[in-house]
């Protein structure tokens, strides 16, 4: 169901959610990235005092030609904050849990920097609103299927977030 309102707040836009992202597994993706995230986990404990958990979206360069934008994927990553604050937090760029195995891969993600590609100039429709949907509705589903009792904050490392749960 809220895979199904990310795409229709995007339809809005003018710009329609290709089918067979609209039809994604989202469930099978979820359970994907609950799986990364329980390693992670395993590898990177989780420290006592953690008070929310971030979702990091970022532009991963291609080895051959980092300068051709084409050629990157999405970087997805989990890391966390202490404080009563998570935007301040943030915003200060404080985030004290920084796994070095923190990397997170998402198919979906992917396929929606292809889908964005198919935009020309009005690429950030889909690499900006679905993006941040999408991994908002991954990284909040995942994190609740591990009991994770954490406020979630998903966003690009450019500096835009949100909260998600």
């Amino acid at each position: 169901m809220a895979w199904e309102a990310v795409a229709a707040a995007v339809d809005t836009s003018g710009f329609r959610v290709p089918y067979e992202l609209r039809m994604w597994d989202i469930s099978g993706e979820v359970a994907q990235l609950a799986t990364q995230l329980a390693i992670v986990r395993e590898l990177a404990p989780l420290p006592d005092d953690l008070t929310f958990l971030y979702f990091g979206l970022f532009d991963w360069a291609d080895d051959e030609d980092p300068t051709d934008y084409d050629k990157s994927t999405v970087g997805f990553y989990v890391s966390g904050g202490i404080g009563n604050d998570p935007d301040a937090e943030l915003h200060a760029a404080r985030l004290p849990y920084f796994p070095e195995d923190r990397f997170l891969k998402s198919t979906l993600l992917q396929e929606i920097r292809i889908a964005s590609r198919a935009l020309g100039p009005h690429y950030t429709v889909f690499e900006y609103g679905l993006m941040l949907g999408a991994a908002g509705v991954l990284a909040k589903f995942a994190a609740h299927e591990l009991k994770l009792p954490y406020p979630i904050m998903v966003g690009f490392d450019s500096g835009d977030f949100g909260r998600f749960a």
